[in-house]
């Protein structure tokens, strides 16, 4: 492949990453008044703005040297277990094909804002993030119900444990359900 094909490929990726170490620069001069035993207020965006910096390079180094399936026109496409590929007749997971799905995701997403105050975080995260599931093609429930638990619990515990945000615990009765979860968690 020729290098000025490969150098617009990851064209995104470099002003992305650039752009990134920049604020991470910016978060580096964030002052504030260091409390022992507790992390600054610079901590997380540092987190974050490094994960996205090692997707940015995980990104453009698939980029240069990985091929791409020339029929594929670069994208990949995921089948089911023994599912094939038959021409036109070929699943497609992209968004344009499926505007359906990305109406359903939107609308989860406008219901979940609106309901999280009443519902509480728990509550409201674990039935969304199952819609999310089933919206992305998961027909397991077993499967969902696992997955949307373990997720709520770890973004409960992460928020309310690690990084002292205060989420919604809803209103009677759901409020029972997010006070209950949280001494599980042995969040006070």
């Amino acid at each position: 492949m020729p290098l000025l094909r490969r150098m617009k490929r990851i064209a995104p990726y470099v002003v992305l990453l650039l752009g990134t170490a920049w604020l991470y620069t910016v978060a580096n001069n964030i002052r504030f008044i260091s409390i022992p035993d507790q992390i600054g207020p610079d901590v997380w965006p540092k987190i974050v703005l490094t994960l996205l910096m090692v997707a940015c390079v995980f990104a453009m180094i698939r980029k240069l040297f990985l091929k791409e399936d020339a029929g594929t026109d670069g994208h990949h496409q995921i089948l089911a277990p023994g599912e094939a590929v038959d021409g036109d007749d070929a699943p497609s997971l992209h968004g344009e094909d499926h505007p359906s799905i990305v109406l359903a995701v939107l609308v989860a997403t406008v219901i979940y804002l609106l309901v999280l105050e009443k519902g509480g975080f728990f509550l409201c995260t674990l039935f969304y993030t199952s819609v999310l599931m089933w919206c992305g093609g998961v027909r397991r429930l077993w499967l969902i119900g696992c997955l949307s638990l373990g997720i709520t619990l770890f973004f409960t515990y992460t928020f309310m444990k690690i990084v002292f945000v205060a989420l919604p615990t809803g209103i009677e009765p759901f409020s029972q359900v997010s006070l209950g979860v949280m001494r599980l968690l042995g969040i006070h």
